[in-house]
């Protein structure tokens, strides 16, 4: 089954890119198109930190743990209406033609 069909909303994300002064930088802002799922729950990070989550969204783009993200409409020169990554599951489609990444995210403060 070919999953990309039904990722029908764009997200924006930025990578943390280095450190500076102690605190994180972040790249440039890019675009995927992405499948978004509101799904509140509480989860324990790959650091063992216990965290409040709000959205699951599913993607072909692998996004890494610690992005920001915007969901569609938020404006990405506001850090508060960003998302962060806590947590990423994949699964590989069996004819190989890509892999789907499920993101979770929390809201930034």
């Amino acid at each position: 089954m070919d999953w990309t069909g039904r990722l029908t909303s764009t997200i924006s994300y930025a990578s943390e890119s280095s450190f500076s002064d102690g605190d994180i930088v972040y790249g440039t802002v890019t675009t995927a198109k992405a499948r978004i799922i509101q799904r509140v729950r509480t989860i324990v990070d790959s650091v063992g930190i216990q965290r409040d989550t709000s959205h699951e969204i599913a993607t072909t783009t692998n996004i890494p743990r610690g992005a920001r993200v915007w969901l569609p409409g938020g404006n990405t020169a506001q850090v508060g209406q960003s998302y962060t990554v806590y947590a990423t599951t994949t699964a590989a489609m069996l004819d190989g033609s890509y892999t789907l990444y499920i993101l979770t995210l929390g809201k930034n403060s």
